[in-house]
């Protein structure tokens, strides 16, 4: 499936959603799951200023296209990639 500039867009949208309700406080973790777009959205969530404080973690989907990814509070500082 190509993924066009809407599909991109309401994909950061998402990932941006669960990063401020786990930055708020109102979920200690969240998954977004299904994601096609997975290398453009991380690129553009971890460089989002509601990353500060949060881990972005990619999990790969072994039989499902596209990637799920899990959102978590960090101790302190920048959002990092991964684990």
């Amino acid at each position: 499936m190509d993924t066009t500039r809407a599909d991109l867009d309401r994909e950061v949208d998402v990932v941006l959603g669960a990063m401020r309700l786990v930055a708020t406080g109102g979920a200690r973790r969240t998954v977004v799951a299904g994601l096609c777009a997975a290398p453009e959205v991380l690129a553009i969530a971890a460089a989002s200023p509601d990353a500060v404080g949060l881990v972005l973690e990619p999990l790969p989907r072994r039989h499902l296209p596209g990637i799920d990814i899990v959102v978590r509070r960090r101790s302190n500082g920048p959002a990092e990639l991964g684990g």
